[in-house]
């Protein structure tokens, strides 16, 4: 099963994982509804209005408008990712290694990654690369369809990695080793950010999704710890850090 869906059937199993994000997905069903509405309302009209204007037939400037309203609650949900979520997410995934049976790892993580630290991590290369590309690909959204889905295979596997950076962190692990698994997994992380793009795309919905999505990436590095854990003998003497780069 995908690790979008995973994450989704695991979080409604278990309750536990409701409690950490209660109030964050209070506050998030009220700015995806007032998102949703506001942009709908405010910007689906006058945008159908402009592309009749430029030339499209009244059929086709509705679908392309349809979708750039679609591409724009998605572009906030992104924005409200990047500097609201750090804060909460980071505790679901400690939670869901833990049930996992990885409370090693959060013992053993070099520098825990607290609030601030969590949020600061929007200001590095990995998220500051997703926004350049997220900027430079928006004008595929003018192609119906066809534009939408070439922006998100474009952007998944930034994402994907994106996905693990707070894990990576608790292993201390540099920019180099980071892209080594990335690498010896990139269809899985390939995988699991073009989902997660799929499903953040869903009007309204799509703000509940961060939550499961989160869910999915710690049940990704579970599994890769779990493998890690299966395979160490194979190792010798390698380090735990070495170790881990060949799983």
């Amino acid at each position: 099963m995908p690790y979008a869906a995973q994450g989704i059937a695991y979080f409604v199993a278990n309750p536990s994982l409701w409690v950490l994000t209660l109030g964050p997905l209070v506050t998030t069903l009220i700015v995806g509804l007032c998102s949703t509405i506001g942009i709908f309302v405010i910007g689906f009209y006058p945008q159908s209005l402009l592309l009749e204007h430029l030339g499209l037939s009244p059929f086709w400037a509705w679908i392309l408008a349809l979708i750039l309203v679609v591409v724009e609650i998605f572009l906030t949900t992104l924005i409200y990712a990047l500097v609201c979520t750090p804060c909460f997410v980071p505790k679901i995934f400690d939670r869901v290694l833990e049930m996992r049976g990885h409370r090693a790892v959060l013992d053993d993580a070099p520098d825990r990654a607290n609030c601030g630290h969590s949020c600061g991590a929007c200001c590095r290369v990995s998220v500051l690369s997703r926004i350049v590309i997220v900027i430079v690909s928006l004008p595929l959204h003018f192609i119906p369809v066809v534009g939408t889905i070439a922006y998100i295979w474009m952007n998944g596997s930034i994402v994907g990695w994106e996905a693990h950076q707070y894990y990576f962190d608790m292993k201390g692990y540099s920019y180099t080793e980071q892209k080594a698994i990335f690498e010896s997994h990139r269809a899985k992380y390939s995988s699991l950010g073009i989902q997660s793009m799929y499903l953040e795309l869903v009007p309204f919905a799509g703000f509940l999704f961060i939550f499961t999505n989160a869910v999915g990436a710690a049940l990704f590095a579970a599994d890769l710890e779990d493998e890690f854990q299966k395979n160490q003998r194979n190792y010798g003497t390698y380090s735990a850090k070495q170790q881990m780069l060949y799983i």
